[in-house]
């Protein structure tokens, strides 16, 4: 995981050089496009500057090494899938949960939300919702995306679409092992085509 984040820095270290190597020959094709009264053409090149810059630099650092790890790899992951994700993350010093618990909950989380994700028709469409912060006593995550089906079977668990039914469903169960260690709480729905998770761990 921590060679993958790595990597990925390095990536995005290569690509600021990049934008900075071009950023003069940028303005310069913009203003000609102006000159020429290309509004639309100057537009769509500013936005498609704007998506370039935006993925350069979108970077999460939330303090714990950790969780940056693995939100920036999910996230990675998710760019490359085209899924938009919005992610709110504080994150309390000396934190006494351990970061291989909260990376199993995470990671398996993510996973769970980018697959559904990758059954959608429509690109979109992608998206994910994340959030964690410190509630009271304890510590709140929300992981929120759309679902094009119900995973909740009507015994109230779980349920996977995929064929090899015995051989999947670990990463909800690896979940769900996390909390009832830390004696939290999991509470999942389905309401309105959006399937939403809900931790509350200890502090």
């Amino acid at each position: 995981m921590l060679k993958k984040e790595m990597e990925e820095k390095e990536r995005m270290y290569e690509g600021v050089k990049k934008l900075q190597h071009d950023f003069k020959n940028h303005i310069v094709c913009i203003e000609k496009l102006l000159e020429k009264g290309q509004f639309q053409l100057a537009n769509e090149y500013v936005k498609d500057l704007k998506e370039e810059v935006i993925e350069t630099y979108t970077w999460i650092k939330t303090g714990n090494d950790a969780v940056d790890a693995i939100l920036n790899l999910k996230k990675s992951e998710g760019a490359q899938k085209k899924i938009e994700m919005d992610m709110k993350i504080n994150i309390p010093d000396n934190l006494t949960i351990k970061p291989l618990d909260l990376c199993t909950i995470l990671g398996n989380a993510l996973d769970n939300s980018i697959e559904a994700n990758e059954k959608l028709k429509s690109d979109d469409k992608r998206y994910i919702d994340l959030k964690i912060n410190p509630y009271k006593d304890y510590l709140f995550i929300e992981i929120l995306n759309p679902s094009s089906i119900n995973p909740i079977g009507e015994d109230g668990k779980l349920k996977t679409t995929k064929k090899d039914k015995e051989n999947h469903g670990f990463g909800m169960k690896s979940i769900e092992a996390v909390v009832e260690k830390y004696n939290g709480i999991l509470h999942y729905e389905y309401n309105d085509g959006k399937f939403i998770l809900n931790i509350m761990l200890p502090l």
